[in-house]
């Protein structure tokens, strides 16, 4: 009887060192194949995330380009409006309120403008002597048939003769705006100004930086 408890413990003895024989070997085989399995997938995941980090890098400085690009392109116009003859002499015509045909010229001038720039709104001319507002999206008005009528004479209180700015009735409908006092090289006072409406939402598509003010 002791023998055959003896054969029995024997038996168990060596099931149980196969055991752990089969057991080292799986894990000698499948640790490293594991272990590197892991250093691949964070090693993937950290080039993954640093080619996104850098491809959102080079588009946003594509975008921010872009934008500055059309940016100085809008004050290029300004400047081609504001030194125009027709709109120069306006300032310098005193019947000009009633002169038709000298309104029609400078809306005809500023819709060229416009359809060169598909951001722009619209683009205001704004005569203080005489009292005349000129829209390219509406024409010949009177300054109190504009819902943005007080962005003008809002804008006229700047110091700077030239910048961007958020007008206050143009800005609550997303609108940031370009302004140039006129006539230009004129020593005295601001007689009225160009405004370039631009759609923010365009012009800034995922950024929140912006130009330089005329607050």
């Amino acid at each position: 009887m002791k023998g055959y408890h003896n054969k029995v413990y024997e038996i168990r003895h060596k099931s149980r060192f196969y055991y752990k024989v089969v057991w080292l070997g799986f894990l000698s085989t499948c640790l490293p194949i594991l272990v590197g399995g892991l250093v691949f997938y964070y090693s993937s995941i950290n080039n993954l995330l640093e080619q996104l980090e850098a491809d959102s890098e080079t588009k946003l400085l594509m975008m921010m380009k872009q934008t500055e690009r059309e940016m100085r392109q809008i004050e290029k116009s300004s400047l081609e409006i504001s030194i125009d003859m027709g709109v120069n002499r306006s300032f310098w015509n005193p019947a000009f309120q009633s002169d038709l045909s000298e309104q029609a010229s400078i809306i005809k001038l500023l819709n060229l403008f416009k359809l060169s720039q598909e951001s722009i709104v619209d683009i205001l001319y704004y005569n203080r002597s005489s009292g005349t507002l000129l829209s390219n999206e509406r024409g010949a008005t009177l300054p109190g048939d504009l819902e943005i009528s007080s962005d003008p004479e809002y804008a006229m209180a700047f110091v700077p003769e030239e910048g961007w700015a958020f007008l206050p009735q143009a800005s609550s409908k997303g609108v940031i705006s370009y302004f140039r006092k006129l006539p230009v090289m004129f020593t005295g006072r601001a007689e009225g100004l160009l405004i370039i409406h631009i759609n923010a939402a365009g012009l800034f598509p995922k950024q929140s930086q912006y130009y330089r003010w005329g607050y």
